[in-house]
């Protein structure tokens, strides 16, 4: 790992334990270049909701949020939501 990777994890680890949760991972999906759209799906993917509801929440249809969502993986470089998950724990918490 390089230097800046370690000092980011360092703290991005910091902000974690001091409260700061939401502002880590707003900085990582800005780094992602999420639309906004997709980072309020982000952020109901990260609740643990499913497609349904996130549309039923966004009064949006679920196709336009499996949409946004594939936006999310493909930006991340993952395939689903596990992986995201997986992403941002080892890139963001550890």
């Amino acid at each position: 790992m390089t230097a800046s990777r370690d000092i980011r994890r360092a703290e991005s680890s910091r902000q974690v334990t001091s409260g700061e949760f939401n502002t880590v991972v707003e900085k990582y999906f800005r780094e992602l270049a999420l639309t906004p759209a997709e980072t309020e799906a982000g952020w109901f993917l990260l609740k643990g909701m499913s497609l349904s509801e996130i549309a039923e929440l966004r009064s949006t249809r679920e196709g336009t949020v499996k949409t946004q969502c594939t936006g999310i993986y493909r930006k991340a470089g993952v395939s689903g939501k596990s992986q995201l998950f997986s992403l941002l724990v080892e890139d963001v918490l550890l």
